[in-house]
């Protein structure tokens, strides 16, 4: 895993096949809050998540103005495109016609990930699918 420019950062999004599925891309800002957990955590995601290789650093998310997510404290901060950052593709999710992401409550004893066992963690909140070892890409 290393860290990408914005333009090699959306190449790899648009070249990755997950799981057999060519439509991954990089997550919105939303999409991306939703993974984290705890704020002030080392990442900064839920107890007990399922993730590999998650560096505690930048992420690049979408839109243009809040194009990075940070795993270290938990926040989104806003950045310019010409930095280095870390890319954490995600396909599928749970949208409204909007397009806005729904998170949705779990029923009781239902785990919040479970492991497709083919590379990828789908997110039981929001529908959306991770790739579970970032040294992956």
């Amino acid at each position: 895993m290393r860290q990408r420019t914005w333009p090699e950062a959306v190449n790899l999004c648009n070249q990755l096949a997950i799981a057999g599925s060519d439509d991954t891309r990089i997550p919105s800002r939303k999409e991306m809050e939703s993974l984290m957990g705890k704020l002030g955590a080392c990442p900064a995601l839920p107890e007990g998540h399922p993730f590999l290789n998650v560096q505690n650093a930048f992420y690049w998310t979408e839109p243009y103005i809040c194009p990075e997510s940070h795993f270290y404290i938990g926040f989104v901060y806003e950045y310019n495109r010409c930095y280095f950052n870390y890319v954490w593709p995600v396909r599928g999710g749970n949208h409204n016609s909007s397009g806005d992401l729904i998170i949705s409550e779990l029923p009781e004893g239902q785990p919040r990930f479970t492991d497709n066992l083919d590379g990828t963690i789908t997110d039981n909140r929001t529908g959306l699918i991770w790739i579970k070892d970032l040294n992956f890409i």
